[in-house]
């Protein structure tokens, strides 16, 4: 388990798209993920990651869903092989 925390004064985080005005605030992520052996040299590794934004003001946009959300989930997997 992993949570993470950025504070944002600019609203860089927001900026990637230049139609959309930058949205100051915090941004936080929680992740859950596992370690799973099936093999002795084969490590699986999927994940959960929930991301959320903590605007300074309503009125700015939301980060996530093209502008429309301040949340979103990612899901993730990993396959390692070691030799």
């Amino acid at each position: 388990m992993r949570l993470e925390w950025l504070r944002d004064d600019d609203g860089t985080l927001s900026g990637f798209d230049p139609r959309r005005p930058p949205a100051p605030g915090s941004y936080y992520n929680l992740t859950l993920g596992l370690n799973w052996h099936p093999r002795e040299h084969v490590r699986v590794r999927p994940e959960i990651r929930w991301d959320w934004q903590d605007r300074d003001s309503e009125l700015d946009v939301p980060a996530f869903d093209d502008g429309t959300s301040t949340n979103q989930w990612l899901f993730g997997c990993d396959l390692l092989w070691e030799f």
